[in-house]
């Protein structure tokens, strides 16, 4: 298993709701601020959020866990880039989705994060949409570490689920069967609605973090 190491990440709504819903799994209810050393939410991610994942955005940004973004923060320079990020992203992800043929697979919220992760050279995006990884290769989304532009730059990483719980394991956070347990509560919706896609995810979880011997 070799999963990048974890330092800022820009987290997606997807993600919230998995974690939210297994947060009676112990260990889980604190795993995003455990894996990631800064964890920073848009507001845009925020609104899509029901009322319960509302109060629990609340609550980790109330004690300090996470951070809201706030563009207003940005230099003249980082708005004006920031807003060009937005309408390129915006357009290369319908493109993306007229390719796949799927429209609007991503919401407001992935692509403002995609964006906020850019310019302020958040290391990972952490999300379980399929198409942000697409959208980081054909835009070549590049971040320089730590935001120190001596370092030679790199792409935008996308952590999906199944990656964050590979990090989980391989930090030693919780053991695989308490991770796996986990993982299948979080899809439970998707074995009900879709077996061959549940199946597919729990053999990639699998394959990603092989149960040791």
């Amino acid at each position: 298993m070799n999963v990048a190491s974890s330092e800022t990440c820009v987290i997606d709504a997807n993600i919230i709701f998995y974690i939210h819903d297994i947060t009676n799994v112990p260990g889980f209810s604190d795993i995003i601020e455990t894996v990631y050393q800064q964890v920073i939410i848009h507001e845009k991610v925020y609104d899509e959020l029901p009322s319960t994942g509302k109060k629990f955005v609340d609550d980790k940004i109330k004690d300090r866990l996470w951070v809201m973004f706030d563009d207003a923060s940005l230099s003249a320079t980082q708005k004006i880039e920031y807003q060009l990020l937005i309408n390129d992203i915006d357009k290369k992800l319908v493109q993306i989705d007229q390719q796949r043929g799927k429209l609007n697979s991503l919401g407001t919220g992935e692509i403002y994060s995609l964006a906020a992760a850019t310019v302020i050279h958040a290391e990972f995006v952490c999300s379980n949409d399929y198409s942000i990884q697409n959208v980081i290769d054909e835009l070549s989304l590049e971040i320089y570490p730590g935001g120190n532009d001596e370092f030679e730059p790199q792409l935008l990483i996308q952590h999906r689920f199944v990656e964050l719980c590979a990090l989980v394991c391989e930090k030693g956070i919780l053991d695989r069967s308490q991770v796996f347990k986990g993982f299948k509560i979080a899809l439970r919706l998707t074995k009900l609605e879709n077996r061959s896609e549940y199946d597919k995810l729990i053999t990639e979880f699998q394959t990603l973090i092989p149960a040791s011997n």
